[in-house]
């Protein structure tokens, strides 16, 4: 049951999924970076949530992954990521699904990997960047991987994911005492909190 406080957070959440549809039925595919585009105008259209309306006080210091929608009728996942200070995800790929983020609170870093299908071991930085409020990056090509992490250690971080389909499952890329590099495969967990409720 979503509270009068919660829904200026519910009509949010359902402006981001009305412009995610819009944007994925007119295109006629994945433009991702039409995607990016369309959700920075609803963002400066709609603005944002605060992390209190997002995630309760509770469970402010630990990594939060909270769907915008739960509807299997939807080709996509989005999500909500609240992330503590400091907090740095490891490399990880999302399975061959294009995807992109967007920030909505906080600075969000973003380290850029590719590897050779055939060799997910041999995988290289390709590059990194330091995303602000309102920024946004995209992917599409099939062996990509990235980290994330919230670039301050004293404030809390929210960010918007977007991703072709359900990541339910992924790989990290993990450096072993050696200095080599070894997959592990991964489940991706949702917070099941009905907080936009869709």
């Amino acid at each position: 049951m979503i509270s009068e406080a919660q829904e200026p957070v519910r009509l949010w959440g359902k402006h981001m999924l009305q412009t995610i549809d819009a944007c994925l039925q007119s295109s006629g595919g994945v433009d991702v970076d039409a995607l990016r585009h369309a959700l920075m105008a609803a963002f400066a259209e709609y603005g944002r949530p605060a992390i209190e309306t997002v995630v309760a006080a509770e469970n402010l210091a630990r990594y939060c992954r909270i769907p915008l929608s739960i509807s299997p009728d939807r080709d996509y996942s989005a999500l909500v990521i609240a992330w503590p200070p400091g907090y740095a995800t490891d490399i990880h790929d999302h399975s061959g699904l294009w995807g992109m983020l967007m920030v909505l609170d906080g600075k969000i870093g973003v380290e850029n990997y590719s590897f050779p299908a055939d060799q997910p071991e041999s995988i290289k930085q390709t590059g990194e960047a330091v995303l602000d409020v309102g920024a946004s990056a995209g992917f599409s090509i099939e062996n990509y991987a990235h980290r994330c992490r919230n670039t301050s250690t004293t404030e809390h971080a929210l960010s918007l994911h977007v991703y072709g389909g359900d990541l339910k499952s992924y790989r990290a890329f993990i450096r072993d005492e050696k200095d080599a590099w070894r997959v592990e495969p991964r489940r991706g967990v949702l917070n099941e909190w009905d907080v936009f409720g869709e």
